[in-house]
């Protein structure tokens, strides 16, 4: 019963790993791309770019944990950032959610600066909540990946005191 937890956990974190990876680097150059063009504020891009470069180290860091038994502690590390990432994630979303009018109005404002046609500038307002939607998603993965690196953990813990009492 407890391995079969074990390789559950051990699954479900190497693919969260991998997710995480990948939404870190997508949101690092997503709000890289909105911040250098000046399509979004700055209140905006720069937390979308520290979520990302905290997603993107707290994955590796994990998948160190995950990897090799002697750097649990990474992985417990990782676990207890991703619990801060997934309050300002949350926080993000509320934000952009809340603040939809602010940004229709930023990009209706600034559309001759940046060189937005009718249509650009008719896509991007359809679709500003996206990032919202993807920071939700990620949310609710980072309590489930929480759950999961501790179960790792405290399995790891337990066969280790299981060895060292055989002795």
């Amino acid at each position: 019963m407890g391995s079969c937890a074990e390789v559950l956990a051990g699954a479900g974190l190497f693919v969260f790993n991998g997710v995480d990876l990948v939404a870190g680097i997508a949101l690092c150059v997503y709000s890289l791309y909105l911040g250098t063009n000046h399509y979004a504020p700055l209140w905006l891009y720069v937390p979308l770019l520290t979520i990302g470069s905290v997603l993107v180290v707290a994955s590796l860091m994990s998948g160190f944990g995950l990897a090799f038994r002697s750097c649990s502690g990474c992985m417990a590390l990782s676990s207890d950032v991703l619990v801060w990432i997934s309050l300002a994630e949350l926080g993000l979303a509320v934000v952009i959610f809340t603040q939809g009018g602010a940004i229709d109005k930023f990009l209706r404002d600034h559309s001759s600066e940046l060189k937005l046609s009718a249509d650009q500038l008719t896509q991007f307002e359809h679709h500003k909540y996206y990032p919202a939607y993807v920071l939700l998603v990620l949310c609710f993965m980072e309590a489930l990946r929480q759950r999961y690196s501790t179960t790792l953990h405290h399995a790891r813990l337990r066969r280790q005191y299981q060895y060292e009492m055989l002795a």
